[in-house]
């Protein structure tokens, strides 16, 4: 009897592995990703950027074709894009660009303006190219492609799907928040052929699903390739000395987190003070702003205060205003708070007023301005790592 039911055990676990057999596993899907990206070296491919729910009302859409090559020792990584830009509002005409990256030389063509925009550093990523960064796949050529916190073992498979004819493994990659990328991998070379991201915004959830087709492994790209020339005609804007101007349009207002784009110049805007004086943005003209809308009864907005009293506390002898602007409060005093808590940094009132104008979808969001009014940093939330780049920007801005 001992014998039969061990018979009878090792059958049931037999006929276990067996239906187990061609059935994926998550971390070997990760595993085969990273293997497949290592022998990438340069890649092209088209695509398509849309968004869906509440995303879709915030952002705009993007088709194109798009390169990259990986570092060499003479710098990189190497991208270029050249695509079509939807805005979302119906009337605002799709806009025609190239961008391009050569180490830390950034380089935008607004085809309808006939001007090349340019610039080296983070100040100018953020200015000319930043809106790209979604549909440029660096899991393909940097070292370490589908670095996975946990060695993986925290993904996990959400079936398959077809793209672009392509039969794929769907592996979802949980991030913060409960917000989660799903990457579908294609099984024939075990490639990505598509990432969805889940964003949120104040009015809810939403999507941003990005597809490649047409995908062409290490094609023979050089340097030199990533270099935009200028046409006959065109004119050059260097953003690194010029910190762009009212004339100077690199793209539509809004970039594809639905703030206001780097590179614009931000909407002059008349708020009152506490103490009842009126406040314009252009009064602040040839000064650093610093933009925080937040409410009292914001958690992340209270978290961001130490570190906005400390930027402001740090740069007091420069050229330097951080303003907080009180928005869509609901009973708070915002002045009393800011006392109690020995905040002394400025602060405006009744921000809803200009908040459409700010893309002002959620608490806090905040906004870097260099001293000619144009926008260099955006974000929303806040999160402790937000200080480093915020200094970045700052400083940026005040050594042009």
């Amino acid at each position: 009897m001992l014998m039969l039911r061990l018979l009878i055990s090792c059958f049931v676990a037999l006929m276990g592995q067996a239906d187990e057999v061609g059935k994926p596993v998550a971390v070997d899907v990760l595993n085969q990703a990273r293997e497949a990206a290592l022998g990438v070296q340069s890649v092209e491919y088209t695509f398509r950027l849309s968004n869906s729910g509440t995303a879709s009302a915030m952002t705009s859409e993007i088709e194109g074709m798009a390169r990259l090559l990986a570092a060499d020792s003479d710098g990189g990584p190497y991208h270029f894009m050249a695509g079509t830009l939807t805005p979302t509002k119906k009337t605002q005409e799709p806009l025609e660009f190239t961008v391009a990256r050569m180490g830390d030389l950034y380089q935008i063509a607004n085809r309808a303006e006939q001007v090349l925009f340019f610039g080296r550093g983070n100040s100018a990523h953020d200015q000319l190219i930043s809106f790209s960064d979604p549909v440029l796949i660096e899991n393909f050529i940097i070292p370490r492609p589908f670095n996975v916190a946990g060695d993986g073992h925290s993904v996990s498979l959400a079936g398959t799907s077809e793209v672009s004819g392509e039969l794929c493994d769907v592996l979802v990659v949980p991030g913060r928040k409960g917000l989660s990328a799903r990457w579908f991998i294609a099984r024939s070379d075990h490639l990505p052929r598509a990432v969805e991201r889940d964003l949120l915004t104040a009015e809810g959830g939403g999507v941003a699903r990005l597809e490649i087709d047409s995908l062409r492994l290490n094609p023979d790209l050089e340097p030199e390739d990533f270099r935009l020339a200028t046409p006959a005609g065109w004119r050059t804007v260097d953003v690194s000395a010029t910190r762009s101007s009212p004339a100077s349009k690199p793209l539509p207002q809004y970039g594809l987190d639905g703030l206001l784009m780097r590179g614009k110049v931000a909407p002059d805007f008349a708020l009152k003070a506490p103490g009842g004086e009126t406040v314009r943005l252009a009064d602040l003209q040839g000064q650093v702003v610093v933009l925080d809308f937040w409410a009292t009864w914001c958690p992340p907005c209270r978290r961001a205060m130490p570190m906005l009293q400390k930027i402001h506390e740090d740069y007091a002898a420069k050229d330097v205003k951080v303003v907080g602007i009180s928005t869509s409060e609901r009973g708070g005093n915002p002045e009393e708070m800011m006392n109690s808590k020995g905040y002394n940094y400025g602060l405006l009132l009744n921000g809803e007023a200009i908040g459409s104008s700010y893309a002002v979808r959620s608490l806090p969001t905040c906004y870097v301005l260099n001293k000619e009014g144009v926008v260099v940093y955006a974000s929303r939330g806040f999160k402790p790592l937000d200080e480093a780049a915020l200094r970045r920007a700052i400083e940026a801005a005040l050594n042009p």
